[in-house]
């Protein structure tokens, strides 16, 4: 949906950021129990154009509502199933290198909203990314993301993080579409 035609439990949102492009946001919550007021904002990043991409909409909330934004970046435990007698566990070389990636991203991001004059922090976790997202929002008011912009057979077939966010969320969640 679009944020002009928000249904009347978050026409707040429809007041927020004042781009063009196409907004998509689910709630799972019920339209009394929307804050205010968004404080706390959980914004999941993974260095994609679309995780970039909703994090702008996230620091035009911050600025709004004088909120906080915690980036969490979750690092995927990978194992491929099918080789040999089954299962093949990534090398540890690999995750190291995914860690070290996380952590220049969440400290790059950081900087850059510090300059903006947000208040920021971050989490890095380990794990299966919507899991760890989902555990690490209780206690905040919105959850900005990037959708993966997936196609119509791939998101069906495969889903996606922003998908079993909004899916499983107790918290209100903003999904913002490629630009």
């Amino acid at each position: 949906m679009f944020l002009d035609n928000v249904p009347v439990g978050m026409r707040h949102l429809s007041e927020a950021p004042s781009r063009k492009e196409r907004v998509y946001a689910h709630v799972v919550t019920t339209p009394g129990s929307m804050p205010a007021k968004f404080r706390k904002i959980l914004a999941p990043i993974d260095g994609s154009p679309n995780s970039y991409h909703g994090l702008q909409y996230a620091v035009d909330l911050a600025k709004k509502y004088n909120a906080e934004i915690t980036l969490i970046h979750v690092v995927e435990r990978l194992v491929y199933t099918g080789v040999g007698n089954g299962t093949m566990l990534i090398p540890a070389g690999v995750y190291t290198g995914m860690e070290d990636f996380a952590r220049e991203l969440l400290s790059k991001r950081k900087r850059e909203l510090a300059k903006e004059g947000v208040r920021v922090s971050a989490i890095l976790k380990r794990g299966d990314p919507s899991v760890e997202i989902l555990r690490a929002s209780r206690g905040f008011d919105l959850i900005v993301m990037g959708s993966r912009g997936f196609g119509f057979f791939k998101r069906h077939l495969l889903g996606s993080v922003s998908n079993s966010v909004v899916q499983q969320s107790k918290v209100p969640v903003l999904i913002v579409g490629p630009g």
